[in-house]
């Protein structure tokens, strides 16, 4: 009788939980189901792609590129930069069921050539989720693509 008591407390703290989990939603944008994957421009697309593939232990997926036009301003058009800009190269890593990361390496006349702080505008952290993060949240480091 105690170990079915036990069962009934246990399940019935679980479904409390549950049911007070505020399940993200997106009503915003008609038709959002969810994020589908964050771009970031990095300095070495190779070294970017290694540490996310061999560090992290995501799939790259497809890779592909150089992409520009050099008569129109198409590419400010498009993705809002210097419109002699080029993509060097642009690959899309896959990270376990988590969203995916687009990784660019791009070379423009107008380039800024500097790292930026977790601070600065424009900065960007990644940050695995495992089945043990909730346990190593404090622990978990931020890395720069």
């Amino acid at each position: 009788m105690l170990r079915y008591r036990r069962h009934i407390a246990i399940a019935t703290i679980g479904a409390a939980l549950f049911a007070g989990t505020v399940m993200a939603r997106a009503d915003v944008i008609p038709g959002l189901r969810g994020h589908d994957h964050t771009g970031i421009t990095v300095p070495d697309i190779k070294q970017a792609t290694d540490f996310f593939v061999n560090v992290i232990g995501c799939k790259e997926a497809m890779s592909f590129g150089p992409f520009s036009d050099d008569k129109t301003d198409f590419m400010q058009q498009l993705v809002n930069v210097n419109p002699r800009a080029v993509i060097n190269q642009i690959t899309l890593v896959r990270c376990g069921y988590g969203s995916n990361i687009e990784l660019f390496q791009y070379t423009s006349p107008d380039q800024k050539d500097m790292t930026p702080k977790n601070s600065d505008i424009g900065a960007a952290i990644t940050s695995p989720s495992t089945s043990t993060t909730s346990k190593r949240r404090r622990r978990t480091s931020t890395a720069r693509a």
